[in-house]
């Protein structure tokens, strides 16, 4: 995910939280705890290559640092997935 020039990876289930990823503790609902573990070494790897930082994605401390609509970020280009009139359009039944 880019917003406004940062690179973000959203960790889905493999991250729940910034202390997980920090002390690599698996979730509380995983199935195998050293593929949990290999999981968070994995994103922390990408991350690095990618030069992104890496959003846990249970982390509310984490997801209110981010913009929220309406103030949003600014557009790179405009797009009919952002086209309030098209997707009203085609939306509607």
């Amino acid at each position: 995910m880019g917003v406004e020039g940062e690179n973000h990876i959203i960790s889905g289930d493999v991250i729940s939280l910034r202390e997980n990823l920090a002390a690599k503790i698996p979730g509380s609902n995983t199935w195998s705890a050293q593929q949990a573990v290999e999981g968070i070494c994995r994103l922390e790897h990408l991350s690095l290559l990618l030069n992104a930082g890496i959003l846990p994605s249970h982390d509310i401390t984490e997801w209110e640092k981010f913009k929220k609509i309406p103030e949003g970020y600014r557009r790179r280009k405009k797009s009919i997935y952002f086209n309030r009139e098209v997707f009203l359009k085609w939306s509607t039944p």
